[in-house]
């Protein structure tokens, strides 16, 4: 695996300015879905806008999967186990259901829903 730096020294400018947005956003979606996964009585089907914010975050992380060695930094490693955190496993039927399966890549997140997670979780840091 190749350090951050490493990518960083090795890249064009365009290049880290790609990773650099990709990687804040990628971040900023999935502790968006985490805030809305900790509310109290969360249902994900209640917010219309969900699946909207879903798909976006998918987007995103697609984005850094093709800056190819990107994706094995650990920044976005720590997002992506934060994602797997707060979501379950839901096979890719969501997607031919809700006509988004054009959207998606072949990416392990595409198959990831959010759950609901009790207030005190391990996620609560007080």
């Amino acid at each position: 695996m190749q350090s951050l730096q490493e990518f960083l020294d090795g890249a064009d400018s365009a290049s880290r300015n790609e990773f650099s947005r990709s990687l804040e956003a990628w971040a900023n979606e999935v502790l968006r879905i985490r805030a809305d996964t900790s509310e109290q009585d969360y249902d994900p089907f209640e917010r219309s806008v969900l699946l909207d914010d879903l798909v976006g975050a998918y987007v995103v992380r697609d984005r850094l999967e093709r800056l190819g060695d990107a994706a094995d930094m650990l920044p976005v490693r720590a997002v992506d186990e934060l994602l797997l955190a707060i979501t379950r496993d839901a096979g890719r039927d969501w997607l031919e259901m809700t006509g988004l399966a054009d959207l998606a890549s072949r990416g392990w997140w595409w198959s990831r829903m959010p759950v609901a997670s009790p207030a005190s979780d391990a996620r609560d840091p007080r």
